[in-house]
């Protein structure tokens, strides 16, 4: 039986490939003649995607970002170096500059996420960024990119609930942000196009809620 995540992984794949060749690109909704080496591949990478909680979104692109004259194939995907590419990218990308495409969109991702995050707690927008939990949420969500950190710059109480974080537990989980929040901070407040984004984007999703 071909699991849906397994249908996901390969239409993942797909899209991946028509990008780099720079061609249209269309899912695959018939799997009756599934090969059955590429059963057996995308298992491997379901199975690898969930056990380190990887999006397959990034997973896929990553190869692309970090090596030259990289054409995807669904046996690479399956290997050990697939995961290194993933690792490296998800660096590289969190210091590029706040106004950089990828940056503005991943501000637009954060905003409808905790939007999603307040509908689903029953809390108001501004109550997002605060938690009694010696490890709270927002935390967890900035260290596997669920939210920006520019997005959270928009909180204005978000750097006094950042300082009153143990130091070993922000080392542990988000320790390269933690490191360089003041080169961030400083970089979101010169960008022409990001903090304008968070703003106008926070006021949105504020009034947003309050209607709901």
């Amino acid at each position: 039986m071909i699991t849906e995540d397994v249908k996901q992984v390969y239409n993942e794949y797909l899209k991946t490939l028509a990008k780099s060749q720079n061609r249209g690109f269309r899912y695959r909704r018939n799997f009756d003649k599934f090969d059955d080496e590429h059963l057996v591949l995308c298992n491997k990478i379901v199975s690898r995607l969930k056990l380190s909680n990887i999006d397959s979104e990034t997973f896929f692109d990553a190869p692309i970002q970090v090596m030259n004259d990289f054409t995807p194939t669904l046996q690479f995907y399956a290997t050990y170096p697939a995961i290194k590419c993933y690792t490296t990218w998800v660096k590289q990308r969190q210091n590029l500059p706040p106004d950089h495409p990828y940056q503005l969109q991943a501000i637009k991702k954060s905003l409808q996420y905790i939007v999603k995050y307040c509908t689903e707690n029953d809390i108001e927008w501004d109550q997002f960024i605060y938690s009694d939990a010696l490890t709270p949420h927002w935390m967890h969500q900035l260290k596997s990119q669920q939210v920006s950190i520019y997005a959270l710059m928009g909180f204005p109480d978000f750097k006094q609930q950042l300082d009153r974080i143990d130091d070993e537990i922000k080392a542990l989980i988000i320790q390269n942000i933690s490191d360089n929040y003041v080169s961030y901070r400083r970089a979101y407040h010169e960008s022409s196009k990001a903090r304008e984004l968070v703003i106008r984007g926070s006021e949105a999703c504020k009034l947003f809620l309050k209607r709901k």
